[in-house]
């Protein structure tokens, strides 16, 4: 018995405890190197490879696959992939055979004759047989409802790295008009303040040039607090350590082309890969509902004893053991035959359609959401313009306006201030535009923007130069 169930092929176990070095390997950043390799050999059902290079910063979409690459939590996910190989695995091992022994000493009575009686039995139990087949299947439909689901993991952390990338983008295009807006105002007023003090301005220019001044530099703080936030958010996005500096390529705005509700509502079965998953979930639940049907029929082991009795007989035959079937007064079972495991399946696969359903009924609703969001943006885009361009203009009229002593300093200053807000929400709304298509391709499960390239249209005209009293 030692030599047949002793050692040969069994696993040793080996002690891995959690180890600084081994938390540092696991968070360990790819090289430069190995993420272009990476990139450029990337295959994800909704994810292009790109051409990845960080020396000149990351584009939205270099940001999304980097983040799929380097994301721990991604690469966590990824590794549990090796717990649902391993029941595959276990699902198609066969049922071993069962060595039985025995031996029966006399102590009292016979005759001289008499000797131990010993038998040998071997059996296989074929209930496991019956279902394997079943149970296959259902492992088979969860490795790879784990694989979409892993994918679709992947896409939103690569969604929400590209909608990182496009807020920093706008934010930092903010920063500079209102750097050169902030550095204008202090130059102006620097000359106002010496003109006030040679008193060749009243008081209350030099208050009104102070004030827009003042009110530009705090927009420039809060616009840095957000550039700040959105820089952690997309390391984390990415999974590089908390202190790294990550930059970001200009892009131009998303143009997504969006086809009519009907038809990204019908196509979401394929393109959603958690509707995919849900539905290859569903299949695991109804093999798991086939093999709990098969395992309700009565268990059967089949095999040979080897005897040999007291008097020296020694036989040999076939040895058949069959459950008996259940009985039941009324409702109460006494005997199990797996209809706790049927009645689990059953409920089970009832919880996976409904989950779907409810699923895609919310994946319809977030596609028309966001198509309507997108054309609202693009039309607040195109108001935006057009008011900051009137403003804009009413600045340079201002000006002129003062030089001939027909407007007064503190309306040209409130007027510049006023331009300044709607250049801002210019690039808000530029913004704004970009995170909603981001948000159409995900709802959607596939982007429906060409790649990010660099900037096509003009950038914002800056304000004209501040009128200066002393000129």
């Amino acid at each position: 018995m030692a030599a047949l169930t002793g050692g040969a092929g069994c696993a040793r176990y080996v002690a891995s405890p959690i180890s600084p070095e081994a938390v540092r390997a696991a968070l360990a950043v790819p090289s430069p190197d190995s993420l272009a390799v990476r990139a450029a050999r990337l295959r994800h059902p909704a994810l292009a490879p790109v051409a990845l290079d960080l020396a000149d910063g990351l584009t939205p979409d270099e940001a999304a696959v980097v983040a799929v690459l380097a994301n721990p939590g991604l690469r966590a996910r990824r590794a549990g992939r090796g717990v649902v190989a391993a029941q595959l695995f276990a699902e198609g091992l066969l049922p071993p055979p069962q060595l039985a022994a025995s031996a029966d000493a006399p102590i009292a009575g016979g005759d001289s004759t008499s000797r131990t009686a010993v038998g040998f039995g071997l059996a296989l139990d074929l209930q496991l047989l019956v279902t394997r087949g079943a149970r296959l299947a259902a492992a088979s439909a969860i490795r790879d409802s784990t694989d979409l689901g892993i994918a679709y993991a992947e896409w939103q952390v690569a969604q929400q790295a590209r909608l990182s990338a496009y807020r920093l983008i706008y934010l930092g295009r903010q920063r500079d008009l209102l750097a050169v807006e902030v550095e204008a105002l202090r130059q102006s007023l620097d000359l106002l303040n010496e003109a006030e003090r040679r008193r060749l301005i009243t008081e209350v220019d030099r208050a009104a040039a102070e004030a827009a001044f003042r009110d530009a530099r705090l927009t420039v703080l809060d616009v840095d607090r957000q550039i700040m936030e959105e820089r952690f958010a997309l390391v984390g996005a990415l999974g590089f350590p908390a202190d790294t500096s990550v930059a970001v390529q200009p892009a131009a705005l998303p143009e997504p082309v969006v086809p009519p509700f009907a038809t990204l509502a019908a196509g979401l079965d394929s393109t959603r890969l958690d509707l995919r998953a849900l539905r290859l979930g569903y299949a695991s639940s109804e093999a798991g509902l086939r093999a709990a049907v098969l395992g309700q029929f009565p268990a059967i082991n089949v095999g040979l004893n080897l005897a040999r009795n007291d008097a020296g007989l020694v036989t040999l035959g076939p040895a058949v053991s069959v459950g008996l079937p259940f009985f039941g007064l009324g409702r109460a079972l006494l005997f199990d035959r797996n209809q706790g495991g049927i009645a689990l399946a059953t409920a089970s696969r009832g919880a996976l359609l409904a989950e779907y359903a409810a699923r895609r009924r919310e994946a319809e609703v977030a596609v028309a959401q966001s198509a309507a969001a997108l054309d609202l943006a693009r039309q607040r885009v195109d108001a935006a313009r057009l008011a900051y361009a009137t403003r804009r203009h009413l600045v340079e009229i201002y000006g002129q306006a003062l030089l001939f002593g027909q407007a007064d300093v503190v309306t040209y200053y409130q007027a510049r201030v006023d331009a300044l807000g709607l250049a801002l929400q210019l690039l808000q709304a530029e913004s704004t535009v970009a995170e909603t298509a981001v948000a159409l391709d995900f709802a959607a499960g596939y982007p429906l923007a060409p790649p990010a390239g660099p900037p096509t249209e003009p950038a914002l005209d800056p304000l004209p130069p501040p009128f200066r009293t002393t000129e």
